[in-house]
């Protein structure tokens, strides 16, 4: 009987997209070295100063597509609001789809959004992107 190496990672990514001048940037770092999700990033900035920034990763999950590739990942996370001081902040669970195909390159992010008073919303923000902003590589 051999040992069994659990790998929480499926796969790993990079999402590195720039919508244009004094626009959002956002730029993801999935399971790096393929054995850690902890070692992920998730960072989203905004020309008028909000930002979120994942905390923690959930594993990741890799789906072979017709022509390509899914890889999709959540954890949680907090923003602020653009004029927030950091108490402004709010609690956010997403999940990061990351997509790669002969047919198109695009990422879907949503979020389930809970703020200081306990109120709750949800946003989705979907892009399609050049082939070179996003990479994913299966892990061994």
């Amino acid at each position: 009987m051999g040992i069994v190496k659990y790998c929480p990672c499926d796969c790993s990514a990079t999402l590195k997209y720039f919508e244009g001048e004094g626009d959002t940037f956002y730029e993801a770092n999935i399971c790096p070295d393929c054995e850690n999700p902890s070692g992920s990033s998730l960072t989203i900035t905004s020309p008028d100063g909000t930002f979120f920034e994942a905390k923690s990763f959930n594993p990741t999950s890799c789906m072979t597509t017709p022509g390509g590739v899914l890889l999709v990942t959540s954890g949680e996370g907090i923003s602020v609001p653009s004029g927030s001081d950091v108490y402004g902040y709010q609690r956010n669970l997403f999940s990061l789809f990351l997509q790669k195909s002969d047919i198109q390159v695009r990422f879907d992010l949503f979020f389930k959004s809970i703020d200081k008073n306990g109120s709750s919303y949800t946003t989705s923000i979907a892009k399609i992107v050049p082939e070179d902003a996003i990479t994913i590589t299966k892990c061994p």
